[in-house]
């Protein structure tokens, strides 16, 4: 239980809220330029409760909490650490007071016989690109100048002997290029073409680099600079990770001059069960609780749940949690791993899937192959799966009325469509 307040607080704001769905309300009065920091008062019984600095921005409440309780991880039951596991499944969030929220319900068990280990390797280089394009037919403008860049450079390649990129990404922000094929901006009169590219040689992207000033009087009209002038090559790093026995990881203490072995040993933390984890969770959804009846909308997820996404490696994780429990069998049904897959099908080359939450009423997706690599060795201009939780608010559907007649976010849906 001490260990989840740890991973509560650990981001910071992003439990006061920081990087919070419903962004208005943590920024009542421009609080942001004074966000308050957060406080975990712990009992001993491990409950918590997290609070801030009286007079501070931000706010702290169930969504602030519940999204961060989801953030990075994988399956719920089984959060992996060298001394625990844990099981956050029935973990239950409670506003208590202004800015006060209590957390309880996590469980434990004795440790795993293996070790979470990260390893990194050099992958060749790296470069990024951006231009402005603006004006009619922005997209399709962009879209041309890049086929032109690379095409150039590509010849650039062959006559000096170098092999071709490893490869290409090509993005238009402001065109809603994240969302793929459910952007709704392609007719904007304004983007940033973003062009990354890896390569082996440095050389090669150099070329590369050679080639973005001279369109500006070759090619789109209007084109211009968006940039810090001409990029340099970077380092391209490969992140991987595994679980290796933890009889097989040696470790040395230092204590001042003194050095001496400390083995691991899967001694259970003190209130742990020494088995496996053993309550269990019904995740089945309840075709009479979530049957729809009366007047139905269509609205974004958004209207009726609080969403964030984060990255490990080149996985990324979605957590989606209810505005109110009596949502949870809907989206049970609804939003599933298929519909998941299908609806970030642009971005995700892998598997989802999905865990439940019960107790604060919340889904789980882990996106495998969904961050071109992740980190540093991504091309993606989200390389970490930040807007992830974004473009899953996005999702459109059918709703009873009732359940949104009062909501923010369906009343301002109803307005940007008059």
């Amino acid at each position: 239980r001490r260990v989840h307040g740890g991973h509560i607080i650990e981001c910071g704001a992003q439990c006061t809220g920081g990087n919070f769905t419903d962004w208005r309300r943590s920024n009542g009065a421009d609080s942001w330029a004074d966000v308050g920091f957060p406080i975990a008062e712990v009992e001993p019984d491990g409950t918590f409760v997290v609070t801030k600095p009286e007079g501070t921005g931000g706010v702290v409440c169930f969504g602030s909490v519940a999204e961060q309780l989801l953030y990075e991880i994988g399956d719920p039951a089984a959060y992996m650490l060298p001394d625990v596991r844990c099981d956050w499944r029935m973990v239950t969030i409670a506003e208590i007071g202004v800015d006060r929220v209590r957390v309880s319900g996590a469980l434990g068990a004795a440790p795993s016989d293996f070790l979470k280990v990260g390893a990194t390797a050099f992958d060749g280089f790296r470069m990024e690109a951006s231009l402005l394009v603006p004006g009619f037919e922005a997209v399709e403008k962009a879209h041309a100048v890049a086929r032109a860049i690379l095409a150039k450079t590509r010849a650039r390649l062959t006559d000096s002997g170098l092999e071709d990129f490893v490869s290409t990404r090509v993005e238009t922000l402001g065109a809603e290029a994240l969302f793929g094929a459910h952007s709704r901006a392609r007719a904007t009169r304004e983007v940033v073409l973003r062009i990354a590219v890896h390569h082996r040689s440095p050389v090669a992207l150099s070329l590369f680099g050679k080639e973005l000033a001279p369109v500006a009087t070759a090619m789109a009209p209007g084109l211009t600079g968006s940039g810090t002038g001409r990029p340099k090559p970077s380092p391209c790093i490969q992140y991987y990770s595994a679980l290796v026995p933890r009889s097989a990881v040696g470790v040395t203490c230092v204590i001042g001059d003194a050095t001496f072995d400390a083995p691991f040993s899967a001694v259970a933390t003190p209130g742990c069960k020494t088995g496996g984890i053993v309550r269990e969770v019904s995740t089945s959804a309840s075709e009479a609780s979530s049957r729809l009846t009366g007047v139905v909308v269509r609205v974004p997820l958004v209207a009726i749940c609080y969403a964030r996404s984060g990255d490990k490696g080149d996985a990324a994780n979605i957590g989606l949690i209810a505005r109110e429990p009596r949502f949870l069998a809907f989206l049970e049904r609804e939003v599933t791993a298929a519909v998941v897959r299908e609806h970030f099908s642009h971005l995700c080359h892998g598997t989802v899937l999905r865990y439940t939450l019960p107790g604060v009423a919340a889904l789980n997706f882990v996106l495998t192959a969904a961050l071109g690599g992740g980190g540093v060795a991504s091309l993606n201009v989200d390389r970490q799966g930040k807007t992830y939780g974004q473009q899953l608010l996005a999702l459109e559907v059918d709703v009873p009325v009732e359940w949104v007649a009062t909501s923010h976010w369906y009343e301002t849906m109803r307005a940007s469509r008059l």
